[in-house]
């Protein structure tokens, strides 16, 4: 990837490389992170998504919950992560990562502001590290290897 920048030390090496592994992460924040009413069976009250539901036809004046409609199932959504370090040798830029993310998610149908919504609190988590190897000349860096860790229940 060239995006005419220049890398003039080891340090703006690592720290390239770190922003564009985590663009190749794929570590997501969600919206409305740490919004809406979760209820407490979730994990944390994390609020993975909302949907506006145009399907319905009706007026609501007030904030409720309509009802929940239980879990669903995910393909590990990835929601969370963490640097969590790198080191640069040579032209050779090392990096790891945590990911968190859920399989399952309680969908609830919300009424806001006179809109139907569907929510998706995450319902269980997991948690994985990636490593990243990459390779940087002349102001560029290229992938060359990605290693992911089993995933693993909890965060």
């Amino acid at each position: 990837m060239n995006d005419g920048t220049r890398v003039t030390s080891a340090k703006s090496v690592a720290r390239k490389a770190t922003t564009i592994a985590a663009a190749a992460l794929g570590v997501t924040v969600p919206v409305f992170a740490g919004g809406g009413s979760a209820r407490t069976a979730t994990i944390g009250g994390t609020l993975l998504w909302r949907s506006l539901d145009t399907a319905i036809h009706a007026n609501c004046t007030t904030t409720k919950e309509i009802q929940n409609i239980g879990n669903v199932n995910l393909n590990y959504y990835i929601w969370g992560g963490n640097y969590l370090g790198g080191t640069v040798q040579g032209n050779f830029s090392y990096s790891s990562w945590s990911q968190i993310a859920s399989t399952k998610a309680d969908k609830q149908e919300w009424c806001y502001n006179g809109d139907f919504y569907y929510e998706y609190f995450a319902a269980n988590a997991f948690h994985r590290d990636r490593y990243f190897t990459w390779y940087c000349w002349a102001g560029s860096c290229q992938l060359i290897l990605v290693k992911s860790s089993p995933w693993v229940a909890g965060v």
